[in-house]
């Protein structure tokens, strides 16, 4: 075999230190080109999980900027005058803040509190989240006459998004109310102060 011929044949490899004394060494076939390099498969972006606290706000915010009969029934119970009253118990409109101890968020707090017996209130929440993401809910809260005081006491679940289950305890005055709240995922407190009359657009 001359040694020309091993350059045209792909299946022979000429070994140079050999080759000056005439001798070849063959070697396996050369695989083409392609089954080398294959196409390696397109990579895939995994997707960030969405978490459950985005996702409650979301739904929050579609129902605000809906015009959602809730939140627009609580703007115009708020500005009743039956928000303005005092009777000397807990009935009436209060503002204030909330707070997370776990997370540090904070944001503004509204409540509209109705007497529904004499060891009971509904409370109607309103507040933000994140300083524009509004949130509302409404609970039953047992009220214990302790002195010039109530002890207060409650439990809401506001769904998995939100958290689960939670629980409050707390105390109020016809003026002060501090409520202290618990779930799986959270605590804080709720800090309010009765509304002035003044504040009221009813009793300008």
């Amino acid at each position: 075999m001359l040694r020309g011929d091993s350059l045209k044949n792909p299946a022979l490899r000429t070994d140079h230190a050999a080759g000056r004394n005439g001798a070849f060494t063959a070697l396996a076939p050369l695989r083409p080109f392609s089954r080398l390099a294959p196409h390696a498969p397109a990579m895939k972006t995994a997707a960030r999980p969405v978490s459950s606290v985005s996702l409650a706000l979301l739904v929050l915010a579609l129902l605000a900027s809906s015009g959602c009969s809730a939140l627009s029934g609580f703007r115009r119970d708020w500005n009743s005058p039956c928000c303005c009253a005092t009777g000397g118990d807990l009935s009436g409109c209060w503002e204030g803040c909330w707070e997370s101890h776990c997370t540090g968020h904070h944001g503004k707090l509204q409540a509209i509190i109705t007497k529904v017996d004499d060891s009971h209130y509904c409370a109607r929440f309103h507040g933000t989240f994140f300083k524009f993401l509004p949130f509302e809910y409404s609970m039953l809260l047992s009220a214990q006459a302790e002195g010039d005081r109530y002890l207060l006491s409650g439990q809401k679940d506001l769904g998995k998004l939100a958290g689960g289950v939670y629980r409050y305890e707390g105390h109020a005055t016809p003026n002060d109310f501090v409520a202290n709240y618990r779930s799986s995922k959270d605590r804080g407190v709720f800090v309010m102060t009765r509304r002035e009359a003044t504040s009221c657009s009813c009793c300008r």
